[in-house]
């Protein structure tokens, strides 16, 4: 969030920058603050369109209101934040500010708790307003191994890559890594994970950039904990829940989307993942040990976040009929429609050559594979749909009058001659 604080003299705007700068770290580094200081001159205008609010400083005094309207006039979308003085602190003032824009007044004896108050209560504004990007954050598990959790994330990593969209894949299969070792992400990657769980203090936003491992330009694959102990905590620990959810926080604000491989895991950290996410995707193969697996961990799932309006049934590969499995799963499990609105993922040879090709199931499946997940990648919202192009007819061949005519039709008549 960029603080512009305007104020009369140095003096004060340090002094009020200072209130801002004792904030707890961690939720400074979480709103990513950066401030600057200014004064009223010919530049203010300018650096008032570059910033996300103003806060205007106590020496301002009664000005501060007047210059709030200004500030508005050219900027009208602007939320300002007004420190007072003791002496102007009042009911009139609360109302004059009010009543020309100004987001928030505070009084000298304001705590860190309001002042974080108001920056969240902004920040959360900017985020309903479109103004501050947040992630999507999707979880895919697999209620029985083998389903194919992990060639469905790498897949739709590369349909986002394709799509332009900044994408961490997320790894969270403690145990064999598979994504990790199928994007062929070195094994020590992991090793600044191990670090967040031993120091949950140390993941700041600098420290999760560089956490991460890049697959191209704009896909970058989140590993994890390499070591042993770290892992079993990270995952099963209640201590795990504190930091995926700083982990997704951070991943929100630095990614168009979050695609999580949680393969069969479940624990501690797994149910936060799913009080966090927008959609969670539960693979369900044709095997009967499968179908009542899913009935088994959509059941897990609702006990946890209380509903399963976010749970969504990918088909993969299966020779049932997708309807027949449908009215299986139908008979126990009371989903809205929207969790059957995924195409089923057909089988592929590929799916046994990817891992460590540098490619995934997208760009070596065949036309169907790649129209499948295009489509479950735009139901899942991680890339737009695709613009449709209305077919234009075809000229139709006729004589020269008939041309000559279709032509005085589309030239623009004029009511009176001049």
């Amino acid at each position: 969030m960029r603080l512009l604080i305007l104020d009369t003299n140095s003096e004060s705007q340090l002094a009020t920058s200072k209130k801002i700068l004792n904030l707890p770290v961690e939720e400074l580094d979480r709103l990513n603050i950066r401030i600057k200081l200014t004064g009223m001159d010919q530049h203010t205008a300018a650096l008032v369109r570059d910033s996300d609010a103003v806060i205007l400083g106590p020496d301002l005094g009664i000005q501060a209101t007047s210059i709030a309207r200004s500030l508005l006039e050219s900027c009208p979308d602007r939320e300002i934040i007004c420190f007072t003085r003791e002496t102007v602190y009042s009911n009139q003032f609360i109302k004059s500010a009010q009543m020309v824009g100004i987001h928030k007044v505070l009084p000298p004896f304001a705590s860190s708790v309001e002042i974080l108050q108001e920056l969240l209560a902004i920040e959360s504004a900017q985020r309903k307003d479109g103004k501050v990007p947040v992630g999507k954050l999707v979880v895919f598990a697999s209620p029985k191994g083998g389903a194919g959790t992990t060639s469905l994330v790498a897949a739709l990593g590369e349909v986002c890559s394709v799509a332009k969209r900044k994408t961490l894949l997320w790894d969270m299969d403690t145990e064999s890594r598979d994504l990790c070792r199928a994007l062929n992400i070195p094994y020590s990657a992991g090793n600044m994970i191990n670090s967040w769980v031993t120091n949950p203090e140390l993941l700041t936003r600098d420290c999760f950039e560089k956490g991460l491992a890049a697959a191209d330009d704009v896909v970058s694959v989140l590993p994890a904990p390499t070591n042993t102990a770290e892992a079993m905590d990270f995952l099963c620990h209640s201590d795990g829940k504190a930091i995926v959810a700083r982990i997704v926080e951070l991943a929100r604000y630095s990614h168009d989307s979050i695609l999580v491989d949680v393969g069969t895991n479940m624990g501690p950290s797994v149910a936060a993942l799913f009080h966090l996410a927008d959609e969670i995707v539960l693979l369900t193969g044709e095997c009967p040990l499968s179908i009542t697996a899913t009935e088994y961990y959509v059941e897990k799932i609702k006990s946890i976040t209380g509903d399963t309006s976010s749970i969504k049934i990918q088909l993969a590969g299966s020779r049932i009929p997708a309807e027949s499995i449908r009215a299986e799963l139908g008979k126990t499990l009371a989903l809205k429609p929207r969790a059957w609105s995924l195409p089923e993922l057909p089988n592929s040879d590929t799916a046994y050559i990817w891992p460590g090709s540098g490619k995934t199931l997208y760009s070596l499946g065949g036309a169907e594979l790649k129209a499948a997940l295009r489509v479950i990648a735009t139901e899942l919202g991680l890339v737009d749909a695709p613009k449709l192009i209305e077919p234009q007819p075809a000229p139709v061949a006729g004589t020269a009058m008939v041309e000559k005519l279709r032509r005085l039709k589309e030239t623009p008549r004029r009511l009176f001659a001049a």
